[in-house]
């Protein structure tokens, strides 16, 4: 098979799903600014919670022998879902993830071994 028709193990992707969880339930925490021209500035406070947050949620999905990496990877995780500073969640930002996974892939989150 080629690479894009394998599967990766459930497992692991599921752990990477669980960040998602994490900044929905923050999300849901945050009120929406009201009359906003561009953006809402309440994505700024999302932000802050990401980057406060991301550390912990990167890190405890890793295991113990490639948890040194979370300083890399969080990086890439902060600057996926755009610019805070800016109120910028435009297109662009996503490679950030790309990136995210890629890194996942070289530190050995995700083998070979995992494709079914």
């Amino acid at each position: 098979k080629q690479w894009y028709q394998r599967r990766v193990r459930a497992d692991r992707m599921k752990s990477i799903a669980t960040l998602f969880t994490f900044i929905k339930e923050d999300l849901e925490e945050i009120p929406l600014e009201k009359d906003q021209r561009f953006g809402n500035k309440a994505f700024r406070v999302l932000g802050e919670r990401i980057v406060e947050k991301s550390h912990g949620w990167i890190s405890n999905v890793l295991p113990d022998d490639i948890k040194e990496a979370v300083v890399e990877l969080k990086a890439y995780f902060d600057e996926s879902f755009g610019s805070y500073i800016r109120v910028d969640y435009g297109t662009g930002h996503e490679i950030n993830f790309l990136a995210f996974c890629c890194c996942l892939y070289k530190i050995g989150f995700f083998s070979p071994s995992d494709y079914i």
